[in-house]
């Protein structure tokens, strides 16, 4: 840019020159001026424009919900290749059912109409439903006319008794179904009245999935037998009833949370281990698939349980 001031307009010629080369002056600063402002502007954008953060519930949460509807790509095998006598009984863990619009929730829930589709199948390829409980007798006398499979629903959810339990009632099938104690009538979970009608069901199992639901293996071994043995404990006395097998919270345990559990009177307990076999080897940590080997096609599942 060129100060106007710094030009000395003396030793021009006459008053019409003056007024052109002033007014040539001014266009040019304001050409300057223009091409300046245009090269400045992606700098300005980048130092001055606000920052946002979108927040979706991944950030919210902090981390990323697993995807419960997974569908195996691959014959489901044991990741321990020693267990003695093992036989193919799959369990499944079901998503809780649920409809929704949220396309989160969608990732970790299954609407009921989808799951009734997964119970024609199942009747369809002549399934038998049984429950966790009497995995030690099939393991021992495994059915050579029956072809087993195990239904469970973890952690107690209202929705089991509001949408699943009319579903199995109607297919005759079975499930087992874990309950966390400190959670029964609250909000979305059970009421102590459902659990009880459930209880007197000859097609549901009630199993315990400890008080509260934590991390068993970062907890003292004293407070891992108050979760284990209390829940067991409180279910037979509300329900009158043996409460014979357990899942573990996540999937979390280790040796002494297994002893603990064994310890406690309980024939069998469910891991998230990936696999379809089981064996007495395992009765304590037994393998289990995700919803999602339920939701393929009547093809695949023959591929495979057959």
């Amino acid at each position: 840019m060129i100060p106007l001031f710094l030009l000395n307009m003396s030793n021009l010629p006459n008053t019409r020159a003056k007024k052109i080369t002033i007014l040539g002056l001014i266009i040019i600063n304001l050409i300057i001026w223009t091409a300046g402002f245009c090269l400045a502007q992606p700098f300005f954008q980048k130092t001055t424009k606000p920052l946002t953060i979108k927040l979706t519930p991944a950030a919210i949460t902090n981390k990323t919900p697993a995807n419960l509807l997974e569908l195996p790509t691959t014959r489901p095998t044991t990741l321990n290749p020693k267990l003695t006598n093992a036989k193919e009984i799959p369990i499944i863990n079901v998503a809780p059912i649920q409809e929704t619009w949220d396309e989160v929730k969608k990732k970790m829930t299954i609407e009921p109409k989808e799951f009734e589709r997964q119970l024609v199948t199942l009747n369809k390829l002549h399934f038998t439903t049984y429950f966790v409980k009497d995995l030690p007798e099939l393991l021992t006398n495994y059915p050579t006319s029956a072809h087993p499979i195990i239904l469970t629903f973890d952690d107690g959810y209202k929705n089991f008794y509001l949408d699943v339990y009319p579903l199995l009632q109607k297919y005759q099938m079975k499930a087992t179904y874990y309950i966390i104690n400190n959670l029964i009538n609250h909000p979305d979970y059970i009421s102590t009245n459902q659990l009880i009608e459930l209880s007197q069901s000859p097609l549901i199992e009630i199993g315990a999935h400890t008080l509260d639901h934590p991390h068993l293996s970062t907890l003292p071994t004293e407070k891992v037998k108050i979760e284990i043995e209390r829940s067991k404990d409180e279910l037979e006395k509300l329900l009158h009833q043996p409460i014979l097998t357990f899942a573990y919270p996540y999937g979390d345990f280790n040796t002494t949370t297994l002893a603990i559990v064994k310890q406690a009177g309980f024939v069998a307990a469910v891991s998230t281990k990936y696999g379809i076999l089981q064996s007495l080897d395992n009765i304590f940590s037994l393998h289990r698939l995700r919803s999602g080997a339920l939701m393929a096609s009547d093809s695949y599942l023959t591929k495979l349980f057959n």
